[in-house]
């Protein structure tokens, strides 16, 4: 965890707080990726936003984001 003027930067293995006001994801598709729970952490870090998501993403989105 990274922490900073009003900032935190946590993995999506980290995100335990109920919610954050801003979320910002990146790579979506790494999320997934990277461990067999991947989905479901990329769920917990989409969803635990109060008031502003921004997803930024090289690779293509996963199949469940990129049908939106």
């Amino acid at each position: 965890m990274l922490a900073g003027e009003g900032s935190i930067c946590v993995i999506a293995a980290d995100a335990d707080v109920p919610e954050y006001d801003t979320v910002l994801v990146v790579d979506p598709a790494r999320v997934v990726d990277a461990e067999a729970p991947g989905l479901q952490r990329l769920h917990v870090a989409l969803t635990r936003v109060a008031s502003t998501l921004h997803v930024v993403h090289a690779k293509d989105l996963p199949g469940p984001l990129a049908e939106r």
